[in-house]
């Protein structure tokens, strides 16, 4: 559920730290452009429902689950990319979507804010979560220097797919939609540097147990 910027900020550095293609950047992006052509978000990514230490339900995406499906396939830098995103996205929910709502494990549908304690729909999270992101993309490209047309154009290349590429495209396009608030209801600019951080750091060492 993390912004697909979010994703391309993150990735790209790991690109350009490992000397990776852009084959790993489309990558990246493919889980999401995939639920967006209306494939089960369960399939795309590999999520499951955990209950961690403290008896709090959790869906994550099962890392170990992609990997044994790919166990043949991980010298594709797609597959990498899609591995990428895999891992970014627990963290984001590990780290972060866990710091501002609890699932309810009687109704998972029924999300509790963790300042408030207000009970409200995942849905209403939902929006919430993407209008936020529409306020910090633009200081994350400013931040991390992301030229965005050439890492879109980089990222059309390789998707092979006019399908998939529509989506990208629209997914670019289509923010503002869902912009509903000028503040940011949960996410810091302090949330959006540790996220890109840890994600760097955690895909890299996974990457590199690969190999």
């Amino acid at each position: 559920m993390s912004s697909i910027i979010l994703h391309i900020c993150a990735s790209n550095i790991v690109k350009e730290e490992l000397n990776l293609s852009d084959n790993f950047l489309a990558g990246s992006v493919l889980p999401d452009l995939k639920k967006m052509i209306g494939i089960d978000r369960n399939i795309t990514h590999y999520l499951k429902y955990t209950i961690d230490e403290n008896g709090e339900v959790m869906h994550l995406p099962d890392l170990d689950s992609f990997i044994k499906d790919n166990t043949f396939n991980l010298s594709d830098e797609k597959v990498l990319g899609c591995y990428a995103h895999l891992i970014e996205d627990k963290i984001w929910f590990e780290k972060f979507v866990r710091k501002y709502i609890k699932l309810n494990d009687k109704d998972l549908d029924i999300v509790t804010d963790v300042k408030t304690n207000e009970k409200y729909k995942f849905e209403v999270f939902s929006k919430r979560m993407y209008s936020d992101y529409y306020n910090i993309e633009k200081k994350v490209i400013s931040k991390y220097h992301l030229n965005l047309n050439n890492l879109a154009k980089k990222i059309v290349s390789k998707l092979n797919d006019n399908v998939l590429v529509n989506c990208f495209e629209t997914s670019l396009n289509n923010n503002e939609k869902y912009k509903i608030s000028n503040k940011t209801f949960y996410i810091t600019n302090e949330d959006v540097e540790e996220y890109i951080s840890t994600s760097k750091k955690e895909v890299i060492k996974r990457i590199e147990e690969l190999r």
